[in-house]
């Protein structure tokens, strides 16, 4: 009897204990930042928990807070990233809280609260995970993802990542690649712009890999111009994509022109690829005209971009061919402000002389 009572005593002891034990894990306090810990290695198993608590926490509240509970849960969930000493978070850190964010985040980015779902996103480019970056590849392609600014945080995010040195090349070219397959049929402009925007990144990426990422990039950077052109020359694109190509001529030109581009003997192919959809360009407005002109923010741009392809098309030849003269063309801008339309046929056609030769056909 003693022993069965002592043995009831043991079993009530360990109880109690094994009761506060749980309930001081369960309470344990939210810290009110964790930015210290993300440059300690070795994290402490004390520590770790520290980061598991309040990643949980603030995700919890991203999930089920009013809408500024959701921002300041987006805010605290991100600061740990922001970096103002230039360090960047180590690699334990990010998996530690990817960990224990990302289920809670898919979850949210699937629910169906737009405004949520963007929120997500952005703590997801900011964790900088290969998990992380997977999340936001499958958000990317409008085939997948129906919200456009969820698309365009995808977009920004992978940029994001680009420099963070514990995601490996092969992951972000994994990335890449969904990126681009994305916005060869993407239809909104403003997505379409942050992927041009996030290609021109990795062509000038700073990693110790970065030509791995640049070759890949720039390959995909002509491609999605080249079908763009195509989708709008055909009429399977709505016009208002013109709004994306003003824009993305700039970053090409800036690209030939970067010292860094040229010293590493790529303006040459870059040129060569890039002048013979300059050349298109006309067409795509010719083809396009009356829907453009019923708009004066595409009438505007569309002046723009003629601008710009001519005096980067003349940029290129001038380089290319060894100082021979371009085609003598009425400036594009000019013709287009006038209406002229024969005007710009003309200046394709003779451009298209030009660039129907070597160096742009082998």
């Amino acid at each position: 009897m003693l022993i069965r009572r002592f043995r009831v005593m043991i079993v009530l002891v360990f109880t109690c204990l094994l009761g506060g034990h749980v309930a001081a894990f369960q309470n344990t306090p939210v810290p009110d930042k964790i930015d210290r810990l993300k440059n300690v290695l070795p994290l402490s198993d004390a520590q770790k928990t520290m980061i598991r608590t309040y990643s949980e926490h603030w995700v919890k509240q991203l999930k089920e807070g009013d809408p500024s509970e959701v921002q300041q849960a987006r805010n605290k969930l991100t600061q740990p990233f922001r970096s103002i000493t230039g360090r960047e978070a180590s690699r334990m850190f990010r998996d530690i809280y990817s960990d224990s964010t990302l289920s809670t985040l898919k979850d949210i980015i699937e629910g169906g609260n737009a405004y949520r779902a963007i929120n997500a996103m952005q703590v997801a480019a900011a964790i900088g995970t290969s998990a992380s970056l997977s999340v936001l590849d499958n958000h990317i392609e409008p085939e997948l993802e129906d919200n456009p600014q969820v698309r365009l945080w995808a977009a920004i995010g992978i940029s994001r990542c680009l420099e963070i040195p514990s995601i490996s090349s092969d992951k972000l070219k994994t990335s890449l690649r969904a990126l681009v397959r994305a916005a060869e049929v993407e239809d909104n402009p403003l997505v379409l712009r942050r992927e041009m925007e996030t290609l021109d990144a990795a062509v000038r990426n700073e990693r110790e890999d970065r030509q791995v990422i640049r070759d890949f990039a720039l390959e995909g950077e002509i491609d999605i111009l080249k079908t763009t052109i195509d989708r709008l020359e055909s009429g399977k694109a709505p016009a208002d994509l013109i709004l994306a190509i003003q824009p993305s001529l700039l970053l090409i030109r800036n690209q030939y022109i970067d010292p860094r581009i040229q010293r590493e003997k790529l303006a040459d192919e870059i040129a060569r690829r890039t002048a013979p959809q300059l050349g298109r360009l006309y067409d795509v407005i010719l083809v396009n005209e009356s829907t453009i002109r019923q708009s004066p923010e595409l009438t505007k741009v569309t002046g723009q971009i003629l601008d710009t392809s001519e005096t980067t098309l003349k940029l290129m030849d001038s380089n290319l061919r060894n100082g021979q003269s371009a085609p003598n063309v009425t400036s594009g801008r000019d013709l287009w402000d006038k209406g002229n339309l024969s005007g710009l046929a003309e200046s394709r056609d003779k451009w298209q002389v030009v660039l129907a030769t070597r160096p742009y056909k082998n």
